[in-house]
C-alpha cells in the first residue's frame, strides 16, 4: 500500500514499526561491541538463519548463539558502526540493509584489522514483536589497518 492511500494511524504504526526494527539491529551490534551474547542474540527469531561472508551458516537459535560465542571467544576488541540502514515493512514483514564499518583484534595477534561489508536483513514481526529472520553479511573488505583497503588484495 502507497503512503497516500494510509491512513495517518497507518502511517505512523508503519512508521513506528521501522524504528523497533532499526532499534532490534543497533541492539544486536551493542552487543557485538560490549561482548555481550544475550544482547547479540536477543534479536534472532527460533528459526532465524545467519549467513556470513566466510561460508559459515548458522541455522537455528541455539545454533546462532553457539557460533557468536565461539566467536567473540576469539575476539580482543570488536568495534562495528552501521550506518544507511534502510527498511521496508509490508504487514508483518520486513526487510532492510545497512553498511558496516568495523574494526577488531584477535586475541593472540596484534594486528588491527578494518572491514566493510554490506548487512541483509530479514525480518518478521510475531507475537506482537519484531524479530530478525535472516542475517546475511556481504564482506567488501578484510584487511590489516597496516595495509589499509586500496591494495590489490582485500580479504586477508
Amino acid at each position: 500500500m502507497s503512503d497516500s492511500a494510509m491512513t495517518i494511524e497507518q502511517r505512523i504504526a508503519r512508521l513506528e514499526d521501522i524504528e523497533a526494527i532499526r532499534t532490534l539491529t543497533n541492539s544486536y551490534h551493542t552487543g557485538i561491541n560490549e561482548h555481550d551474547l544475550a544482547r547479540i542474540c536477543s534479536p534472532f527469531a527460533e528459526d532465524a538463519v545467519v549467513v556470513l561472508s566466510n561460508g559459515i551458516r548458522m541455522e537455528g537459535l541455539a545454533a546462532i548463539r553457539a557460533g557468536y560465542e565461539e566467536t567473540m571467544k576469539g575476539l580482543k576488541m570488536v568495534k562495528q558502526y552501521i550506518h544507511s540502514h534502510t527498511v521496508e515493512v509490508v504487514a508483518e514483514s520486513g526487510t532492510g540493509a545497512s553498511y558496516l564499518d568495523a574494526r577488531y583484534v584477535v586475541k593472540g595477534d596484534p594486528t588491527s584489522y578494518i572491514v566493510a561489508a554490506k548487512l541483509l536483513y530479514e525480518y518478521a514481526k510475531r507475537k506482537g514483536r519484531w524479530q530478525v529472520t535472516r542475517y546475511e553479511v556481504r564482506m567488501s573488505f578484510r584487511v590489516p589497518l597496516t595495509v589499509g583497503w586500496a591494495g590489490d588484495k582485500l580479504m586477508f
